[in-house]
């Protein structure tokens, strides 16, 4: 499950600049679907203590990590990249993944 969730789940290491009021009904409501799901934050897994974002508004230096890749605790060791990077024509950063994918005959 991937996509712009609109809040940082970690003010104090996923946003940078503005109010760092964390938004707990949505953190928690993310928390308890990864909970039940058995979901993790790929990007963090693998990045546990790396700042980077997702979205910025430049004018009021605000920076935050709002999208996410939400995988399956299961298979999180079959992900062997996964990065942020610029992308064209948005105020987002593309978060990529990687997968390792075999093949059998």
């Amino acid at each position: 499950m991937g996509g712009d969730f609109n809040c940082p789940l970690n003010s104090f290491i996923d946003k940078k600049g503005g109010i760092l009021n964390p938004r707990k009904s949505v953190i928690s409501t993310i928390g308890n679907l990864q909970e039940e799901l058995d979901l993790v934050d790929i990007w963090r897994v693998k990045n546990p203590d790396k700042k980077s974002f997702t979205w910025s508004q430049n004018e009021h230096m605000i920076f935050s990590r709002l999208d996410y890749w939400l995988i399956s605790n299961s298979i999180h060791n079959l992900v062997k990249v996964t990065d942020i990077t610029p992308a064209i024509r948005t105020d987002h950063s593309a978060t990529m993944l990687k997968l390792l994918v075999s093949v059998t005959s």
